[in-house]
């Protein structure tokens, strides 16, 4: 018998508490018996489900369990081709690609930015270790191995934004994954300038298709994104179970 969930080892040592997803994004009252059964005998602590908005069932089904809903996901996505880019950059903006040494700098920029995502919004994690797995996620991706390339703007020589992103070259995707502009640097097109830098690169790699998962509480990033001509394609509901 296939179990109904996934025990997910990263997410459990990282918030010190044993976590699982459930598999697939459907319920009825009699998967979600099944579920309960697995979650009690693996001693769970937090369940995530991503759920499909548009099924009664399910929805209904995920509120009368005690599931809390902490975020809408919305997916864009445009063919590479017909994304728009910028016509003229501001002068005093400069994007280039990130090093090593610029870890620190861009982990102080990220602090509080990313208050919109599914974490920060459930009162049950603390707001260190929110803030922690921001940290950790770009520290990876500055990482020489790592498969995600970051972009950074410059403005009078001093960091005001990053972007990254990472080229699925099997599947011809270009993921844009995660974007911080300082606080200071918002209104001044920093953003933009990022996201028109990232898509040429996914243009010079050959990828067919761009893609952005963000919240549906973020109506600048899903405006900043439509901008450049990335569409809805799919919006799927986040629940988080508490045992």
């Amino acid at each position: 018998m296939t179990s109904p969930c996934t025990f997910l080892a990263w997410d459990s040592d990282f918030f010190g508490l044993r976590i699982a997803r459930v598999q697939g994004h459907y319920l009825t009252p009699e998967r979600q018996n099944d579920i309960a059964n697995w979650c009690a005998a693996q001693d769970i602590a937090c369940l995530y489900f991503l759920a499909a908005c548009d099924d009664d069932v399910t929805v209904c089904t995920a509120e009368q369990a005690g599931y809390h809903l902490v975020d809408i996901r919305v997916t864009l996505n445009c063919a590479s081709e017909k994304a728009i880019l910028l016509s003229k950059m501001s002068d005093d903006i400069v994007v280039r690609t990130s090093t090593e040494t610029d870890l620190t700098q861009l982990q102080e920029m990220g602090r509080d930015q990313f208050t919109d995502s599914r974490f920060y919004q459930d009162q049950h994690f603390p707001r260190e270790r929110c803030q922690a797995l921001y940290d950790t996620w770009i520290a990876k991706s500055l990482r020489r191995d790592s498969p995600d390339q970051v972009l950074v703007a410059e403005c009078t020589g001093r960091a005001v934004g990053y972007l990254a992103i990472t080229s699925h070259a099997s599947q011809g995707i270009g993921q844009i994954s995660l974007m911080a502009v300082a606080p200071a640097a918002h209104g001044r097109g920093i953003g933009a300038a990022l996201l028109d830098q990232g898509i040429r690169i996914f243009r010079r790699q050959n990828v067919h298709e761009l893609r952005v998962v963000t919240q549906g509480r973020n109506i600048a990033s899903q405006q900043l994104y439509q901008k450049f001509g990335l569409r809805t394609a799919q919006v799927q509901l986040w629940y988080h179970k508490w045992f």
